[in-house]
């Protein structure tokens, strides 16, 4: 079956031609050897700069943020941020029913990317860390936002928002303080 063109989405780099070869069964039946290794080269992390990977299907633009700020604002943090493992996430917001993913943290705070229909008021509250490996879980950790970006939309047909949340921690306990300082040293992936 052949996809047209006008189907596509504008976004979509595929040509809509099977290009797959067909392979003769009686090779391995007459002693053919069998030359894939298996093993996945497929890399796990994203690797457009200024994409930050959102789930296992979808990554966020965050290059404008970068760009249009970046050159304005005089780094004012007292720690180094660092980037996260893929499957870093955070839960938040009443019951802790919304779920951002982590694009860095440092001992100071984090910032992570989410997908809402409004903006979250700029208070404070508690959100707990966690990754998708169940390796590692931090209840209840006091923050204050600092900002709450909307992130431009690349496609206009998309009617869900974007937003970029970075957060201060608060009033730590020296139990997560330990618990944050154990998840910088075995889940980060080299500095923001």
């Amino acid at each position: 079956m052949k996809v047209s063109e006008e189907q596509r989405s504008g976004i979509d780099r595929r040509c809509g031609n099977d290009r797959r070869k067909a392979h003769d069964v009686d090779y391995f039946l007459n002693g053919g050897v069998e030359r894939r290794n298996w093993k996945e080269r497929r890399a796990q992390g994203e690797r457009r700069q200024d994409w930050v990977r959102v789930s296992e299907w979808s990554s966020m633009f965050i290059g404008s943020l970068r760009s249009n700020r970046q050159e304005l604002i005089v780094e004012r943090r007292k720690y180094k941020r660092f980037r996260v493992q893929d499957g870093a996430f955070v839960m938040f917001g009443p019951h802790f029913a919304k779920v951002g993913q982590i694009i860095d943290m440092s001992m100071g705070g984090l910032a992570f990317g989410y997908i809402s229909s409004e903006e979250q008021s700029n208070r404070s509250f508690e959100l707990d860390v966690f990754l998708t490996d169940h390796s590692f879980y931090l209840e209840k950790v006091p923050v204050k936002t600092i900002s709450n970006l909307k992130i431009a939309n690349e496609s206009p047909s998309v009617s869900t928002t974007m937003r970029r949340h970075g957060v201060q921690f608060e009033d730590l306990t020296h139990n997560q303080i330990s618990e944050l300082r154990y998840f910088l040293w075995n889940h980060t992936i080299g500095e923001a």
